[in-house]
């Protein structure tokens, strides 16, 4: 769906693969590490082409390669949270934001 309406209203779509770390597995831990590097990479070669002033994020373990390539980079992370309780990924990625936006932030 988000590639759609990326899409239909002008904006270039660019999907990124990431694995939770919540399974309980060796295994899976080292394989959703080996998948964030290689995200990071990709986004990191995205955003030295695309040069963003600033990223913005909603969080969760999805947000995690755009997260570390924007601190690599040094561009600016605002973070919003759109839930009472925020999940493991936002408060794991919240440290590296400039910004937090949160219901108390309204």
């Amino acid at each position: 769906m988000e590639k759609r309406l990326a899409e239909e209203n002008g904006m270039e779509y660019f999907a990124i693969n990431a694995w939770t770390f919540n399974e309980m597995t060796f295994i899976w831990k080292i394989q959703s590490l080996l998948h964030l590097a290689k995200s990071v990479f990709r986004v990191l070669k995205r955003m030295r082409k695309f040069k963003p002033d600033a990223t913005l994020t909603t969080g969760s373990y999805v947000s995690g390669a755009a997260v570390i390539a924007s601190k690599i980079l040094r561009v600016p992370i605002y973070m919003h949270e759109q839930n009472s309780f925020p999940g493991m990924g936002n408060i794991k990625l919240s440290r590296f934001t400039k910004k937090l936006f949160n219901e108390r932030c309204l």
